[in-house]
């Protein structure tokens, strides 16, 4: 089981160059959690995308509806306390403290996208390729 996040959901639905190596993470390891933000951020990601031209309106409502039932099932809930204690431990966003949270409290890795990210939680956060080639495995 791991904790992903939301960047890592988009390439899994929106055709990338990261979606290939998206695809081989969900074939590898299918066990994927988030927290409720991820909703949010997603559709904050799909509207920009509308909003910069680079999707149809009818597409990502579409996405919306895919993404709906496809990791929904993947929430978990994590405080806002914790998110909190992570986002101050790390100095990274609230919201990504909700991310490192969950993946603390999962006892598990948080796979991301996010340079910075893993760079502040180097115990908590990898990246897809460390995690493919088993140095981003849980502690």
């Amino acid at each position: 089981m791991i904790v992903v996040d939301t960047n890592i959901l988009i390439h899994s639905l929106v055709e990338s160059s990261r979606t290939e190596i998206v695809r081989q993470l969900w074939a590898e390891e299918p066990a994927w959690r988030a927290p409720g933000l991820w909703r949010w951020e997603f559709t904050n990601v799909l509207w920009l995308k509308v909003k910069t031209g680079g999707m149809q309106k009818e597409e990502a409502l579409g996405l919306t509806a895919v993404a709906s039932r496809r990791f929904i099932p993947l929430e978990r809930s994590v405080s806002m306390t914790d998110a909190l204690q992570a986002a101050l431990e790390f100095s990274v966003s609230g919201y990504d403290g909700a991310f490192l949270a969950l993946a603390r409290k999962l006892k598990t890795r948080l796979v991301t996208e996010d340079q910075k990210l893993r760079k502040a939680s180097p115990t908590l956060a990898c990246s897809i390729e460390e995690f493919l080639s088993g140095n981003g495995s849980a502690n």
